[in-house]
């Protein structure tokens, strides 16, 4: 038995050295075709901009932003489907995970439709969930609609294999999380699109804060959804599953929509967002902003290239200008041992810092919380304030 083992492994690793060396991993822009694309400004004021403008009267777009806070699954989710629904020019969609069940399927059908309409659709979704590329080129068959992939692996049925050829490279994901109708109105925060971020009949649900915004933050948005859209590492869908055939016409959608019952789940009951209290809001510009001075700090999409995170060189910088307090919100919160010298030192000047995370109970990924236990106590010593 253990010479066969042995023999079975060396086959493996042979397997696995081949893979790797017949494919190639890197993300060459040579390799496709791919026209830049960006946000588009319009001439003439938007649904939106009317929806907003009692908030917007009285403040400046140009310095200031306007945030309504969604701590509800629900309002998450239908806030989304109504600013889709309003959308006349363009959609811009960036997320880590985007599932394939009711609420996936209910925001693709709406994105679906809105292309329909005319309006122009971006897709941008990272590439370390497994999706069903054909799914995928269908939708980007669209005419107003394009589907990239950040980061993709090379294997797309041995990712496991892919993971270990190139580990470094697709190590590096795009955790943004972003939804902008028309360059006016963002939604931006901790959630996903999948069952679990919006309460819907799931045996798991994730507490998540979302952002809806208008002002200075969306332009950066937009910006940065431009920046890591017309990467090199955004890999159009096209390139990445080749088949010019596989194509939905409008009797596939209409099937399609039938056989999941989408119209009819989210037509009535506490899905019709038609009859609830924030969509009701938004369309009779009644939704309540809160105004401040604020900036989006990101990393840029070429981070594994130039081995710099601008995001850590931009918190450090807040950390520096911060004069009365600083508040950490985060569900994996892993400040490293550079980090913990740098809160307590300035908590030590005189700032309050106080984080709020996860705790075990409510982690779901116990690793990132094993990480963040190491730095606990020096914080904790130290007068970092927590929260959980």
């Amino acid at each position: 038995m253990p010479n066969i083992l042995s023999i079975k492994n060396f086959f493996a690793l042979l397997l696995i050295v081949t893979l790797s060396g017949c494919v190639s991993s890197s993300i060459d822009p040579s390799r496709y075709e791919k026209q830049s694309s960006y946000t588009i400004i319009n001439d003439e004021p938007t649904k939106l901009d009317l929806y907003f403008a009692r908030e917007v009267a009285s403040h400046s777009l140009i310095d200031e932003t306007g945030f309504h806070p969604l701590d509800k699954g629900h309002d998450a989710l239908l806030a989304r489907l109504a600013i889709i629904e309003t959308a006349q020019s363009s959609i811009d969609v960036q997320y880590y995970i985007f599932r394939d069940d009711e609420a996936g399927n209910l925001i693709a059908w709406r994105l679906f439709e809105a292309a329909e309409r005319g309006v122009r659709v971006r897709l941008l979704l990272d590439d370390m969930q497994k999706y069903d590329d054909n799914d995928l080129l269908r939708f980007s068959s669209h005419p107003n609609i394009e589907v990239r992939m950040f980061n993709p692996h090379h294997l797309r049925s041995a990712r496991g294999i892919a993971m270990l050829s190139d580990f470094e490279r697709l190590n590096h994901r795009m955790h943004n999380k972003s939804l902008t109708v028309d360059g006016v109105v963002s939604i931006i925060g901790g959630r996903n699109v999948g069952n679990e971020y919006y309460s819907i009949e799931s045996t798991v649900e994730f507490s998540d804060l979302d952002l809806m915004m208008v002002g200075k933050a969306v332009r950066q948005v937009n910006r940065q959804f431009d920046l890591y859209w017309n990467s090199d590492y955004s890999a159009p869908i096209e390139w990445i599953a080749p088949n010019e055939d596989l194509r939905y016409t409008d009797a596939d959608v209409d099937a399609w929509v039938n056989e999941l019952g989408l119209e009819a789940k989210f037509s009535g009951g506490q899905y019709d967002f038609a009859k609830l209290p924030l969509y009701n809001d938004l369309v009779n510009g009644r939704v309540e902003l809160y105004w401040g001075i604020g900036d989006l700090l990101y990393d840029l999409p070429n981070k594994p290239d130039s081995k710099q995170s601008t995001l850590i060189d931009s918190l450090n910088a807040v950390l520096e200008e911060s004069e009365a307090s600083l508040i950490f919100i985060s569900p994996y919160f892993v400040p490293t041992e550079q980090g913990t010298k740098e809160l307590i030192a300035a908590v030590e000047q005189g700032l309050e810092v106080v984080i709020i995370t996860n705790s075990l109970a409510s982690n779901d990924v116990f690793a990132v919380h094993g990480w963040y236990a190491k730095y606990r106590e020096d914080l904790v010593e130290g007068g970092v304030s927590f929260g959980k």
